[in-house]
């Protein structure tokens, strides 16, 4: 009966699921189960958005909110349930002071959880959309009012249908491929990797203790980054020119390198050749 109420669920929830009603039923006497139909495999992978997928989400959205929301998930990497939890308060200093790069300040317990969010930031994408809904009065500047007034499953069925509209690949998480989109632009950068880690909100370990945690700090290594998370043509070009002047860079260090090489080549004084006596030459 387990197995057969097992095969309604998701693969994603059968197992949680059925190992929850197993176990209430073995603490209520019922202690001769047989062993579970499920096998836990490998944990199956799923790609994130990429820059193109992202245009196309954007362009089936017709609602300015929900467009936001995007922007928001894709420039700072935050989980669905850290993004609906933004307040007014968490992005007003920042915002108000007029930075290029806002950071999201949310209060501490949200960093000392299992699941932390990372000390992360908004970008110019997403700040432009974010200014144009406070003048409309889209949201509001009441410091407890949320940005995004969406429950979970609302935002869900939301990207879902955009995401099938734009003929994505439905194996893409509707809002985690934000995230994954997120985290794969921060490794182009070649950050360090604690630093980046504490951008995406992942655990440090033991090098939690010795990792910065300075806003003013992590906003350069931030905004080193967005040229990569620039979804606009702007920002294309900007990534394009940035990689090219770094290739060029990379050229002048190896010119300079075999340049250095050929002059202690140079320097070298070659010994005379050795001059055989008639004798050992017979």
């Amino acid at each position: 009966m387990i197995d057969s109420w097992g095969e309604t669920m998701s693969v994603y929830s059968r197992p949680h699921g059925m190992a929850t009603v197993r176990s209430f039923l073995k603490k209520n006497g019922y202690n001769h189960l047989p062993s579970p139909a499920w096998r836990l495999g490998r944990k199956s992978f799923h790609e994130g958005y990429q820059r193109e997928g992202l245009q196309k989400i954007l362009s089936y959205l017709d609602n300015d909110l929900e467009k936001l929301y995007c922007l928001t998930a894709k420039d700072s990497g935050l989980r669905a349930n850290d993004l609906l939890m933004i307040r007014y308060r968490h992005v007003r200093k920042d915002l108000e002071a007029g930075k290029d790069y806002v950071h999201i300040a949310f209060e501490p317990e949200h960093y000392e959880r299992r699941k932390a969010a990372g000390i992360t930031f908004i970008g110019p994408n997403t700040l432009h959309h974010l200014h144009r809904l406070i003048e409309r009065g889209r949201i509001s500047k009441d410091p407890d009012s949320f940005i995004f007034p969406y429950a979970y499953n609302t935002i869900l069925q939301i990207l879902r249908l955009a995401r099938t509209k734009a003929g994505l690949d439905p194996r893409i998480q509707p809002s985690h491929g934000f995230r994954k989109f997120f985290t794969n632009q921060l490794s182009r950068v070649g950050m360090d990797v604690d630093l980046k880690r504490r951008l995406e909100g992942h655990h440090l370990g033991v090098e939690d203790a010795y990792t910065e945690r300075d806003v003013e700090v992590l906003r350069p290594v931030y905004a080193k980054a967005y040229q990569y998370l620039d979804i606009t043509e702007e920002g294309a070009v900007n990534s394009s020119l940035s990689q090219l002047q770094q290739k060029i860079l990379d050229n002048q260090k190896e010119i300079a390198k075999l340049r250095a090489i050929v002059e202690r080549l140079g320097r070298i004084e070659l010994e005379p050749p050795i001059t055989l006596s008639p004798d050992i030459e017979n």
